[in-house]
């Protein structure tokens, strides 16, 4: 995912990357990681019957998970 796609997607979300990811503004990029990998687990379309959720509604959580990783990263790099 490219940074114009995901500065894209998290203006329709409406919400800021680390409120997605559930990390603080100051989270280093491991914390930032950690959380990654724990929010695109639980959202991924693959285990969206596991987690109670339409394969639609999987989809752009994950979307919008993998987004705000893509911007917090580049903003850490």
């Amino acid at each position: 995912m490219g940074a114009e796609e995901a500065a894209t997607i998290m203006r329709e979300s409406k919400l800021e990357p680390h409120v997605i990811l559930g990390v603080s503004k100051l989270a280093s990029v491991t914390e930032i990681k950690s959380a990654f990998r724990k929010a695109s687990l639980a959202c991924h379309p693959d285990r969206a019957i596991i987690n109670n959720m339409t394969k639609e509604t999987a989809e752009e959580a994950f979307k919008r998970i993998c987004a705000a990783y893509t911007i917090l990263t580049d903003r850490r790099n």
